[in-house]
């Protein structure tokens, strides 16, 4: 993951310390996907993702004080690119930050869907460019993983 205009951010992410602060009482606004809204203000906490779903069958994830090395590592659970995610932005400190798009379905409408599937919305990486004015790159990189190379059966106490 990488900015997609070197030294500038989208408008849908912005330093932690630009917004509120963690402890400040927020007002949820009735509309969590409209651009209106700052970044991430739907969540009530920091420190975590979270995906909702927003109108005509779109998602809204977002995060209040992450790295964008957390948010690299947690955009595979929220969109199967086959492969990790790894930060190369090269922006320290903490985001927040609101990301919508309208999930790939197959064609085929989730169960206990009552919309027709007519959605408009962009897909996950326009919204990633658009909005967050990041792009995934393919290519080689170091990352963390648990290799368990023995297990054994416990001892009895």
């Amino acid at each position: 993951m990488e900015l997609d205009k070197p030294g500038k951010i989208g408008p849908r992410l912005r330093r932690h310390a630009e917004g509120p602060a963690c402890d400040a009482k927020i007002a949820l606004p009735s509309d969590r996907s409209s651009p209106s809204a700052p970044p991430g203000a739907f969540l009530p906490s920091c420190g975590r993702v979270q995906a909702v779903d927003a109108p005509n069958h779109t998602v809204l994830l977002g995060a209040r004080n992450i790295s964008l090395e957390n948010l690299a590592g947690y955009l595979p659970d929220f969109e199967d690119m086959g492969r990790p995610v790894v930060d190369q932005t090269g922006l320290s400190g903490t985001f927040d930050f609101s990301l919508s798009w309208l999930p790939e379905r197959n064609g085929v409408p989730s169960s206990g869907a009552s919309e027709p599937m007519n959605s408009e919305g962009p897909s996950f990486l326009e919204a990633l460019r658009d909005q967050l004015g990041l792009k995934l790159k393919p290519t080689r990189a170091e990352i963390q993983m648990l290799v368990v190379d023995h297990v054994e059966q416990p001892s009895p106490n």
